[in-house]
């Protein structure tokens, strides 16, 4: 189950491939799978992302105690389960009813 259509996956996997962040490489077994890794170029920016990634929550969460913060990722990951639950409720009932959009 995605939150992305396979095309708009399809689209960034071959743009961040031709921009040398990754490769993908087919599944000996099942050629209809691609297996993608980080290139050199894509591991180098796994540090200057987790940096943003920290200075930003740092920015939002100003204010928040410790407490407050592990409760709100708590709640956060809750509310991902949740969405994921419906999405795939969402693709079971559109695969037996084709009036719902899936």
């Amino acid at each position: 189950m995605s939150a992305f259509d396979n095309g708009t996956i399809t689209r960034a996997v071959q743009k961040l491939e031709g921009e040398g962040y990754i490769r993908a490489e087919r599944c000996a077994r099942d050629h209809r799978v691609k297996h993608v890794y980080l290139t050199e170029r894509g591991e180098a920016l796994i540090g200057p992302i987790r940096g943003m990634i920290g200075e930003w929550m740092g920015l939002v969460t100003a204010g928040f105690s410790e407490e407050e913060k592990e409760l709100l990722s708590e709640m956060m990951i809750r509310m991902g389960d949740n969405a994921r639950a419906v999405l795939a409720g969402r693709e079971d009932n559109s695969k037996d009813n084709p009036e719902v959009d899936g």
